[in-house]
């Protein structure tokens, strides 16, 4: 495939669709899995960039959910911190 060049590259191919609100980049893969999966079940249009912050936290904490409830399945009981946990003396 040949180079593109600067003046090729400069321009913005525009369908008329709108993008879909990607995924912080930051996210880890699993939280990352789970907004693509939101994101893609809703018309390209309904979430904003206003969104980014709520989204983010739903899918974190899902994730969080999701992880303590594998360790409620493996201990049989509720998911307690300890003091090296929660950095106590």
């Amino acid at each position: 495939m040949p180079r593109r060049s600067r003046a090729d590259l400069a321009v913005i191919a525009v369908s008329g669709e709108p993008t879909r609100l990607p995924p912080p980049a930051d996210l880890d893969a699993t939280a990352r899995q789970l907004w693509i999966t939101i994101v893609a079940a809703q018309r390209a249009d309904h979430f904003r960039r206003s969104d980014v912050p709520l989204l983010r936290r739903y899918v974190e904490n899902c994730c969080i959910a999701d992880e303590a409830t594998k360790q409620m399945r493996v201990t049989g009981g509720p998911v307690v911190a300890t003091r090296s946990v929660r950095g106590s003396r």
